[in-house]
């Protein structure tokens, strides 16, 4: 059947007349009993132009044009630039991280010659040291938050009660008071 309709299609498209006369007749018939229909036909062939090759029979012997040739090797020809580009840039990050690596390695042995001369162990810099000197630890204060957030963990939830907001509320009253 689809078959059959596309070759009355192409013979139409000959006869140019006919064929306008039956898209006319056919497409105010479509109108009038299916508006929304319509619409939506008109708007899959505008999204989706591919639809209309299904309508459209093409010559399989024409050979490609010219121009549709130049495309074809211009697309090549930026497709193998940015392919050259990239490794490159995968190159160069490459050559960075064996860099990185071979720096980060003479570094360490550079500590761990340190460490031997000197006989203790050192910390890297970039590394950090959670049991910090005690004398770090005497100059260190806590603050109201922090101590305030230990006597609450120890409460349970209903009971807590935010003292803000009852100095907020008294500071209120006194202000309505004067």
């Amino acid at each position: 059947m689809l078959k059959d309709f596309k070759t009355f299609l192409s013979i139409s498209f000959f006869s140019f007349p006919v064929f306008f006369l039956f898209l006319f007749f056919f497409f105010s018939c479509f109108f009038s009993v299916f508006p929304f229909l319509f619409f939506l036909f008109c708007f899959s062939f505008s999204v989706f132009p591919f639809l209309f090759f299904l309508f459209y029979p093409l010559p399989n012997d024409c050979p490609p044009s010219q121009a549709l040739q130049l495309g074809f090797e211009l697309a090549l020809k930026e497709r193998d630039a940015v392919l050259r580009e990239n490794a490159k840039a995968v190159e160069e990050r490459d050559t960075a991280l064996r860099q990185y690596q071979l720096m980060k390695t003479e570094r360490d042995q550079a500590l761990q010659s340190l460490e031997n001369v000197t006989g203790k162990t050192t910390k890297s810099s970039n590394t950090k040291n959670i049991d910090s000197s005690p004398s770090l630890d005497s100059k260190r204060t806590r603050s109201p938050g922090r101590k305030n957030k230990d006597k609450l963990k120890g409460m349970d939830e209903d009971t807590l009660i935010d003292e803000d907001a009852y100095l907020a509320i008294d500071e209120d009253r006194e202000k309505e008071g004067l």
